[in-house]
């Protein structure tokens, strides 16, 4: 069994760490005997001890020498001077070896013979695939990678060593521009591909087409909302300036509280309307010397600012904001107020102001002997 060095002793038969996931080691086969070269078929055969005739050139033992026995010049084929050279060789060769050494014939067969000497040549890794398991237990965890069931103690798989449990990462969602900005890109590169043909030059012309139109509809996207995003952005880095009326009329006023009260600058001052009670329709009109950019309008409600005294008289719940320009005419807007004491701030956005008239639709504590007060109103516009 392979042994991590770092950390615990493998599982049997992995071949990557089961905690850290370190590679172990290639799976080496069982070592196989190499396949027996075939032997070099000896020259000569030792004779038996059952053949009677000794081979042609060989001498039995005891026998006389055939130079001896035979006469000279009568032809017999037994004579040396007539056999044939190869077996004269092996014959001689085999006389002169030492006796208890063997030859090729009598080495075993599936036997090894020498070599000549070469460069020595480490034996190439057998790597055996493990097959899958086709039936994975319930507390198996099959690996993302490749489908291997694993042990539920496993960090790693114990085949391909992918760490296992790991959850895939969020879905990034680009913000919309920056995939509108790849769209537009591969949109240009589809356009810009060159193409040959009658098709290419369909393609070019459509383009440029396409170039002109987009080109004229920004010309006009400039010159149409070109100036509103300008005031856009102006209206939100600009600092208001409070705005002055040079004259103030109201529909109907109290004895002691004018319509001139709302824009003195006094928080002890206010305007309210002759009929006692909630005050429906009853509205205050102010007129200013040149057109302005209204961005801010306060109002104060009641009478003072001081909670005892504000109680005392009702209050505007809901104003009907009117607001005359130079250019456009006219335009109506709601203010719904809070039944609090102090100031309450108004964003209303609105080029070349010349007049502005408050109408009181609804109020706060309206009773018998009552009179709905507004303690003052303030303009701010964008210098």
């Amino acid at each position: 069994m392979e042994r991590c060095e770092r950390c615990v002793p493998a599982e049997p038969g992995g071949v990557f760490c089961a905690v850290c996931g370190s590679f172990l080691g290639w799976e080496q086969a069982e070592d196989v005997p190499p396949p027996a070269r075939p032997s070099t078929p000896s020259r000569s055969v030792q004779p038996s001890a059952t053949e009677a005739d000794p081979p042609v050139g060989v001498r039995a033992p005891g026998a006389a020498h055939p130079a001896s026995t035979a006469s000279p010049g009568t032809g017999d084929p037994t004579d040396a001077t007539t056999a044939r050279p190869q077996d004269v060789l092996t014959a001689a060769t085999d006389a002169a070896r030492p006796a208890g050494t063997e030859t090729a014939t009598d080495r075993p067969a599936g036997s090894v013979e020498a070599v000549q000497p070469a460069r020595p040549r480490a034996r190439r890794p057998v790597v055996r695939q493990r097959p899958l398991r086709t039936e994975e237990g319930s507390d198996d965890v099959v690996c993302p990678a490749c489908a291997t069931g694993n042990p539920p103690e496993r960090k790693f798989c114990r085949r391909c060593g992918t760490a296992l449990g790991a959850q895939a990462g969020p879905v990034i969602r680009y913000p919309w521009w920056r995939r509108l900005g790849r769209a537009l890109f591969r949109g240009a590169r589809w356009l810009v591909r060159p193409r040959s043909g009658g098709w290419g030059l369909v393609h070019r012309v459509g383009t440029l087409l396409l170039v002109a139109a987009l080109l004229a509809g920004l010309g006009y996207g400039v010159v149409r909302l070109g100036s509103r995003a300008s005031d856009a952005v102006r209206d939100r880095i600009a600092d208001p300036e409070p705005v002055s009326p040079v004259s103030v009329r109201a529909s109907s006023q109290a004895g002691n509280h004018p319509a001139g009260a709302i824009v003195d600058g006094l928080s002890n001052s206010y305007w309210a309307p002759a009929p006692v009670g909630a005050g429906h329709g009853e509205y205050v009109e102010l007129t200013f010397a040149t057109p302005f950019r209204l961005l801010d309008l306060i109002v104060h409600p009641g009478v003072a600012a001081q909670r005892d005294l504000f109680l005392r008289q009702a209050r505007p719940a809901e104003l009907e904001l009117t607001v005359w320009t130079s250019q456009r005419g006219s335009e109506t807007r709601t203010l719904r107020l809070a039944d609090r004491a102090g100031p309450q701030t108004f964003r209303r956005v609105v080029g070349d102001v010349v007049r502005v008239r408050l109408t009181v639709r609804e109020s706060y504590g309206s009773a018998a002997g009552r009179r709905t007060a507004i303690g003052e109103v303030e303009f701010f516009r964008r210098p």
